[in-house]
């Protein structure tokens, strides 16, 4: 099944609103499989556990406990909770912080192995990609790499950076933007220089995050379709990354109208 990664390349632009959200509408997908296994593998800590109202136990430190040897979907599952308001997911809380970082590398290569055996979709916040190698096996491995970025010139151009440093370890990666989605401008994908998987403004990504559409509907249709059916972003830019200068990323990326997005 697919294993798809969310993260992000500076604080909280809305990263695991958008996990929390993907999980909730993958979920109620028709096609009679289980819902996804939700994981937190943030290395500074993730905060799904605070904000679904979840013990850390068990969770990421008894699940590497248990399958630093390797992984099967039924012990994955033992480890994981059932949330208030996620019907269908099942979540795995994170770790605490860096102090608990050896956590991390143990089960991100058996949970990478794992993925493609694993009947349910596995859909993981890994916090901000590219901050620790302990989450570059999850990376590797998902079929999926989706950064989310605002739509302002710093978010923009620290979003590009972190999306050229994964192509440049081989890593493919698409954008999601947090803003409106009448400003999916070719002007954006030129300031990323990579493909745009979507844009929601904040205030459907929060939406999304208490009721599912139906599906094929919603915010979060087009999404839900690329990560489970290949279905291609978006938006792609018109020239290669690599053959737009600095400068020309923050002039594209400054001729947006204001900041567009807020923080999800």
């Amino acid at each position: 099944m697919s294993l798809i990664a969310v993260g992000s390349v500076t604080g909280a632009p809305g990263a695991t609103t958008l996990a929390l959200a993907l999980a909730l509408q993958l979920a109620v997908e028709p096609d009679g499989a289980p819902g996804p296994i939700l994981l937190d593998a943030d290395v500074d800590g993730g905060d799904l556990a605070l904000r679904l109202g979840l013990d850390p136990i068990p969770g990421l430190g008894t699940l590497a406990l248990a399958g630093r040897h390797g992984l099967d979907e039924d012990t994955l599952v033992a480890h994981s909770q059932r949330a208030r308001g996620l019907p269908g997911v099942d979540v795995v809380p994170g770790i605490a912080g860096r102090a608990q970082a050896p956590t991390l590398e143990w089960v991100a290569s058996p949970l990478a192995a794992l993925a493609p055996r694993c009947r349910r979709p596995l859909l993981v916040d890994v916090g901000r990609v590219g901050a620790a190698t302990s989450s570059r096996p999850i990376l590797t491995a998902a079929d999926r790499v989706l950064v989310v970025c605002r739509s302002d010139t710093a978010s923009v151009v620290h979003a590009r950076s972190g999306m050229a440093a994964l192509a440049a370890a081989g890593l493919t990666s698409s954008a999601v933007v947090v803003a409106g989605e009448h400003h999916l401008s070719g002007e954006l994908a030129a300031a990323l220089g990579r493909p745009i998987a979507a844009a929601i403004s904040p205030e459907r990504l929060q939406l999304a995050t208490r009721r599912p559409a139906p599906p094929g509907q919603g915010p979060l249709a087009g999404l839900v379709d690329q990560v489970l059916r290949g279905a291609p972003p978006q938006l792609t830019p018109e020239l290669p990354a690599a053959e737009l200068a600095p400068d020309a990323v923050v002039a594209a990326a400054g001729s947006l109208p204001g900041r567009l997005g807020g923080q999800a």
